[in-house]
């Protein structure tokens, strides 16, 4: 798998899942030198992306990402 050429990408990863392995992320983000890892401490669905303040900082990261500041 590889991620599209040109194009901004977060790839998000739980470092407690225990359904994908981290590996798989790690190289799929580095297929692409648009795309950014980030490893949170939570599982496989991510509920604390959607239930905590950490969602904020992945959404102003993919906003600098895309050219939309920080």
């Amino acid at each position: 798998r590889t991620l599209p050429p040109g194009v901004p990408v977060l790839v998000g990863h739980g470092t407690r899942d225990d359904v994908v392995p981290m590996q798989d992320s790690v190289d799929l983000a580095a297929t692409s030198p648009n795309a950014e890892l980030l490893p949170r401490d939570d599982v496989h669905s991510l509920p604390d992306i959607v239930n905590d303040e950490g969602r904020g900082a992945w959404v102003a990261r993919m906003r600098a990402l895309v050219g939309g500041g920080p």
